[in-house]
């Protein structure tokens, strides 16, 4: 891999780990999963797609505010926050 590829996320659980680990390292942890407990909760009510995909991207976009990520959040190729100018990806 060179350094322009960016290392794919092979599942939801390997996610966790690591959005967990780095939130241990920042102090955030608890926030984290208290957040991702919420969302599992609000996902487990809804059956449509599209909602559920809304719902996630709400909730990573939460993590990622609460982890003071100054990076753009993209997800599916899709810019969900802008990333502060200055910010290396």
């Amino acid at each position: 891999m060179d350094k322009t590829e960016k290392p794919k996320i092979t599942s939801e659980v390997q996610f966790r780990r690591n959005v967990l680990g780095l939130a241990k390292r920042l102090g955030c942890d608890i926030e984290v999963k208290m957040i991702m407990d919420r969302y599992d909760n609000i996902l487990k009510q809804c059956t449509n797609p599209i909602e559920r995909k809304h719902i996630a991207i709400m909730g990573i976009s939460e993590i990622h505010k609460i982890m003071d990520c100054r990076g753009a959040l993209v997800v599916d190729g899709q810019l969900i926050i802008p990333g502060e100018e200055g910010a290396t990806e």
